[in-house]
């Protein structure tokens, strides 16, 4: 759950304050001739298809831990077959979402790093 917490911390803040300093992101005069007269090279952004990607990457594995982690523990319980069956059925869900995920990633990989304002 740490992990969780912390890759949602961390993802927030790389979407939130993509530029150094934060204004720069948010005031459109930075690329002008007053921004290289008084802030020549103290200014610099993430690449937007970088900070996607790899939130999005780090995010499926999240994925992938959060889903087998069960599985180690409940293949020691002591219960019925039958509960056992469908409890396996039930943390089977999780692979859907880990599904959706890689789906995601690829989606955001093509967008960003193939097709990203080429023309038609």
């Amino acid at each position: 759950m740490g992990a969780n917490i912390s890759f949602f911390v961390i993802s927030v803040i790389v979407v939130c304050f993509p530029c150094y300093p934060m204004w720069v992101y948010f005031q459109p005069y930075w690329y002008t001739p007053f921004a290289e007269e008084h802030l020549p090279n103290t200014w610099h952004c993430l690449e937007e298809g970088k900070a996607v990607y790899y939130i999005s990457l780090g995010g499926v594995i999240l994925d992938f831990v959060t889903t087998i982690l069960p599985f180690t523990l409940f293949l020691k319980l002591r219960m019925p077959k039958r509960q056992k069956i469908a409890m396996c059925l039930t943390f089977f869900g999780g692979f859907i979402v880990c599904g959706a995920g890689i789906a995601r990633t690829w989606t955001v990989y093509l967008v960003y790093f193939e097709t990203y304002d080429m023309p038609c």
